[in-house]
């Protein structure tokens, strides 16, 4: 059943312009990312640098929200959430599913933007070492923790609609700034210990997020098909 629900939510998405943007934001992250250092001399370091600024800080926070809420909102549409009332499946492993293929396009165009630069720095050498191995690590961190953006941007498109979601991207896009200054988020200086430590912190945070989102579909679902309660979300 859920291999089935993934399948159908892939077919949905491909025929949207979701798969082109998903696509197209890491290349033109790393364009910009590359032509900030075009007349330094290539210092990987600092493209790296600026490119987890960018993708991490800004771009994350609001990719997030946005794909949250267009796909809330193409489900709502399509009158899928209201049809859960009447087939036999469970809305726990629905609402999952389309986290679960949302949470796949976010790691797949954040490894597709470090693998590009990881590219094009064979073609522009840097006279420095480049720790490729601890910015992997580093980016790593930052996307599990972003995933903790996209699990509460679905949440609260499908409780309050994607213009709420959009204004919480924005809301991360300033949380996100303060927190590398407050813990070094997005810092690759500090040691793999704190990078495992910030990615458990991740990890737990974001089984929290889904838990008690899970929850909430839950009892939302049941009270609509029981007629107590009729809500925007299943109307």
């Amino acid at each position: 059943m859920f291999l089935n629900l993934i399948r159908s939510e892939c077919i949905k998405y491909r025929h949207t312009l979701l798969v082109v943007t998903i696509g197209l934001a890491p290349l033109l992250a790393a364009a910009l990312s590359i032509y900030s250092e075009f007349d330094n001399d290539f210092h990987w370091n600092h493209i790296l640098r600026t490119a987890g600024l960018l993708w991490f800080g800004g771009w994350i926070p609001m990719i997030c929200s946005l794909l949250a809420g267009f796909a809330c909102q193409l489900e709502k549409g399509a009158g899928n959430w209201k049809g859960l009332l009447v087939r036999p499946v469970s809305p726990k492993l629905v609402y999952f599913s389309k986290l679960f293929v949302l949470v796949i396009q976010m790691t797949l165009s954040t490894a597709l933007l470090f693998i590009i630069l990881n590219i094009a720095s064979l073609f522009f050498p840097d006279q420095e070492p480049v720790p490729w191995l601890k910015w992997g690590g580093m980016w790593t961190v930052q996307t599990f923790l972003s995933m903790s953006i996209l699990f509460l941007s679905f949440w609260i498109a499908a409780a309050s609609g994607r213009i709420i979601a959009a204004g919480f991207g924005f809301f991360c896009v300033i949380f996100s700034g303060l927190l590398r200054m407050i813990s070094g988020w997005g810092n690759v200086e500090i040691p793999f210990s704190l990078m495992g430590i910030q990615i458990l912190f991740a990890i737990v945070g974001c089984a929290a997020i889904l838990y008690f989102s899970l929850v909430w579909f839950d009892r939302r679902w049941r009270t609509c098909k029981e007629g107590h309660r009729s809500f925007g979300l299943f109307h």
